[in-house]
């Protein structure tokens, strides 16, 4: 009793491994390429005691715990729609007040 049956519950379970296998391994290089993301993204931003910094290539933002932001960069450029406003105690172009 049971012949085939048992033949196809096995056929089944087989086929039912080879997907799970399948999925496993799908997973584990999702991980992998994840986990190389993770990796450049850690080589571009870095938590100090001083604040945050993010580099890439030649730019660099740097927000200080102290409230104060310091951008580098080879050409730095700023659009709006509307105005942009700069405001500050004191206001510096090539070091000239303005």
């Amino acid at each position: 009793m049971g012949g085939i049956a048992d033949a196809t519950r096995g056929v089944a379970g087989a086929a039912q491994q080879a997907t799970l296998e399948a999925r496993v391994e799908r997973l584990t290089k999702l991980v992998h390429i994840l986990w190389k993301e993770a990796e450049r993204l850690e080589s571009m931003v870095h938590a100090t005691q001083g604040g945050l910094r993010i580099k890439n290539g030649f730019a660099e933002v740097f927000v200080k715990k102290n409230g104060e932001v310091v951008i580098t960069g080879q050409r730095i450029e700023l659009k709006a729609s509307g105005e942009i406003n700069i405001k500050g105690q004191k206001v510096r172009i090539n070091d000239n007040a303005v």
